[in-house]
Protein backbone atom coordinates (compact mmCIF):
# COMPACT_ATOMS: atom_id res chain seq x y z
CA UNK A 1 0.00 0.00 0.00
CA UNK A 2 1.43 3.49 -1.23
CA UNK A 3 1.32 6.16 1.84
CA UNK A 4 1.06 9.28 0.48
CA UNK A 5 0.53 11.59 3.95
CA UNK A 6 -3.42 10.95 3.81
CA UNK A 7 -4.61 8.72 6.95
CA UNK A 8 -8.01 8.00 7.48
CA UNK A 9 -7.78 11.15 10.32
CA UNK A 10 -7.06 13.70 7.58
CA UNK A 11 -9.17 11.68 5.06
CA UNK A 12 -11.74 12.33 7.93
CA UNK A 13 -11.00 16.20 8.37
CA UNK A 14 -11.08 16.69 4.48
CA UNK A 15 -14.32 15.45 4.18
CA UNK A 16 -15.76 17.52 6.77
CA UNK A 17 -14.45 20.87 5.33
CA UNK A 18 -15.95 19.62 2.06
CA UNK A 19 -19.32 19.33 3.42
CA UNK A 20 -19.16 22.56 5.87
CA UNK A 21 -17.73 24.94 3.52
CA UNK A 22 -20.55 25.44 0.97
CA UNK A 23 -22.87 25.29 3.79
CA UNK A 24 -21.32 28.82 5.31
CA UNK A 25 -23.31 30.84 2.71
CA UNK A 26 -26.30 29.32 4.15
CA UNK A 27 -25.10 30.81 7.55
CA UNK A 28 -24.57 34.08 7.05
CA UNK A 29 -27.69 36.31 7.71
CA UNK A 30 -26.67 34.76 10.93
CA UNK A 31 -23.58 36.59 11.23
CA UNK A 32 -20.96 33.65 10.15
CA UNK A 33 -19.09 33.21 7.49
CA UNK A 34 -19.39 36.44 5.58
CA UNK A 35 -19.42 39.87 6.25
CA UNK A 36 -21.01 41.98 9.36
CA UNK A 37 -23.98 43.97 8.78
CA UNK A 38 -22.13 47.07 9.13
CA UNK A 39 -19.80 46.03 6.18
CA UNK A 40 -23.15 44.55 4.16
CA UNK A 41 -24.45 48.14 4.55
CA UNK A 42 -21.38 49.66 3.66
CA UNK A 43 -21.39 48.13 0.06
CA UNK A 44 -24.91 48.74 -0.17
CA UNK A 45 -24.31 52.11 0.24
CA UNK A 46 -21.37 52.41 -1.67
CA UNK A 47 -23.33 51.01 -5.00
CA UNK A 48 -26.63 53.08 -4.68
CA UNK A 49 -24.41 56.17 -4.16
CA UNK A 50 -22.41 54.66 -7.47
CA UNK A 51 -25.66 55.61 -9.61
CA UNK A 52 -25.93 59.16 -8.84
CA UNK A 53 -24.62 61.52 -11.86
CA UNK A 54 -23.50 64.48 -9.91
CA UNK A 55 -22.81 63.07 -6.05
CA UNK A 56 -21.87 67.27 -4.89
CA UNK A 57 -25.53 68.29 -6.24
CA UNK A 58 -27.17 64.88 -4.52
CA UNK A 59 -25.87 65.61 -1.45
CA UNK A 60 -27.50 69.28 -1.49
CA UNK A 61 -30.64 68.13 -1.93
CA UNK A 62 -30.11 64.90 0.27
CA UNK A 63 -29.35 67.62 3.40
CA UNK A 64 -32.70 69.77 2.11
CA UNK A 65 -34.32 66.50 2.38
CA UNK A 66 -32.75 65.42 5.87
CA UNK A 67 -34.28 68.73 7.14
CA UNK A 68 -37.99 67.64 6.23
CA UNK A 69 -37.33 63.86 7.41
CA UNK A 70 -34.64 64.40 10.20
CA UNK A 71 -35.47 60.85 11.58
CA UNK A 72 -33.95 59.40 8.62
CA UNK A 73 -30.65 61.54 9.30
CA UNK A 74 -28.61 57.63 9.55
CA UNK A 75 -27.04 55.63 6.98
CA UNK A 76 -28.05 52.30 8.13
CA UNK A 77 -31.83 53.26 8.13
CA UNK A 78 -31.63 54.82 4.47
CA UNK A 79 -30.23 51.39 3.38
CA UNK A 80 -32.87 49.87 5.50
CA UNK A 81 -35.21 51.69 3.63
CA UNK A 82 -33.93 51.68 0.05
CA UNK A 83 -33.65 47.55 0.29
CA UNK A 84 -36.74 47.11 1.97
CA UNK A 85 -39.38 46.19 -0.41
CA UNK A 86 -38.38 46.66 -4.02
CA UNK A 87 -34.30 46.43 -3.63
CA UNK A 88 -33.54 43.57 -1.90
CA UNK A 89 -30.37 43.87 -0.30
CA UNK A 90 -29.02 40.81 -1.07
CA UNK A 91 -29.94 41.25 -4.52
CA UNK A 92 -28.49 44.70 -4.58
CA UNK A 93 -25.00 43.36 -3.56
CA UNK A 94 -25.08 40.67 -6.12
CA UNK A 95 -26.35 43.40 -9.17
CA UNK A 96 -24.29 45.01 -11.68
CA UNK A 97 -24.51 48.78 -12.53
CA UNK A 98 -26.63 48.02 -15.34
CA UNK A 99 -29.44 45.94 -12.97
CA UNK A 100 -29.35 48.03 -10.30
CA UNK A 101 -30.01 50.97 -12.09
CA UNK A 102 -32.78 49.62 -13.70
CA UNK A 103 -34.43 48.37 -10.54
CA UNK A 104 -34.14 52.18 -9.28
CA UNK A 105 -35.22 53.49 -11.97
CA UNK A 106 -38.08 50.76 -11.81
CA UNK A 107 -38.88 51.70 -7.96
CA UNK A 108 -38.59 55.30 -8.66
CA UNK A 109 -41.51 54.91 -11.07
CA UNK A 110 -43.31 53.34 -8.60
CA UNK A 111 -42.62 56.06 -6.08
CA UNK A 112 -44.54 58.47 -8.37
CA UNK A 113 -47.90 56.24 -9.58
CA UNK A 114 -48.45 55.25 -6.21
CA UNK A 115 -47.65 58.91 -4.48
CA UNK A 116 -45.10 58.23 -2.69
CA UNK A 117 -43.08 61.64 -3.18
CA UNK A 118 -41.66 64.28 -0.98
CA UNK A 119 -41.69 68.25 -1.81
CA UNK A 120 -37.84 69.06 -1.19
CA UNK A 121 -37.81 73.17 -1.76
CA UNK A 122 -40.45 73.30 -4.24
CA UNK A 123 -38.74 69.91 -6.11
CA UNK A 124 -41.41 67.04 -5.78
CA UNK A 125 -39.23 64.51 -5.74
CA UNK A 126 -39.45 60.80 -5.66
CA UNK A 127 -38.85 59.06 -1.73
CA UNK A 128 -36.92 56.81 -3.37
CA UNK A 129 -34.43 59.56 -4.98
CA UNK A 130 -34.70 61.38 -2.02
CA UNK A 131 -33.30 58.91 0.29
CA UNK A 132 -30.51 58.03 -2.31
CA UNK A 133 -29.27 61.25 -2.25
CA UNK A 134 -30.09 61.62 1.61
CA UNK A 135 -27.24 58.69 1.28
CA UNK A 136 -24.83 60.71 -0.56
CA UNK A 137 -25.43 63.55 1.96
CA UNK A 138 -24.23 61.97 5.21
CA UNK A 139 -21.66 59.68 3.31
Amino acid sequence: MINNGMNRRGFLRLLAGAVFIPMLKHLQPFGFGGPSTQDTTSMAARKLIGLLGNRASASVVGRAYLSVRPAEKDARRLVSLLTADRLPLAALLDADAQTLRARVQAALSEDFAQGQTVDVQGWMLSVTESRLCALAALS
